[in-house]
């Protein structure tokens, strides 16, 4: 997740695709926490993270949230509008649209205490 997170920095600045932004205002402390592990070969010719600053709390969080909102991982990926289990569906109720909530609307009756 950590090379996920740092090829999305990458890609931001080259445009990419799945390109990770950061806000104009992020602060040094940010950047340093980031950048506070990084990809080092041993004797043995093995590759892995090594922590080169103590505080890396930042670049946790981020790989944290990053698996979170991955598609692939069971369970991820962000969704804005969540869809019941198909099992849950009842199969008895149509689907709402738009002339539903039309109709909806127009048979509300504003509470009286709403105009004080």
């Amino acid at each position: 997740m950590k090379d996920l997170y740092h090829y999305g920095i990458d890609q931001a600045g080259l445009g990419g695709s799945n390109a990770i932004y950061l806000h104009k205002e992020t602060g040094r402390d940010y950047a340093l926490q980031v950048l506070a592990e990084e990809k080092r070969r041993d004797k043995d010719g093995v590759v892995e993270w090594k922590q080169i600053r103590k505080d890396n709390h930042l670049l946790d969080a981020e790989v944290l949230a990053l698996s979170i909102a991955q598609p692939q991982w069971t369970g991820g990926g962000v969704n804005l509008v969540a869809r019941p289990p198909a099992s849950r569906v009842d199969r008895n109720v149509p689907e709402p649209s738009l002339n539903m909530e039309v109709e909806r609307r127009a048979s509300f009756e504003r509470p009286s205490w709403l105009n004080r």
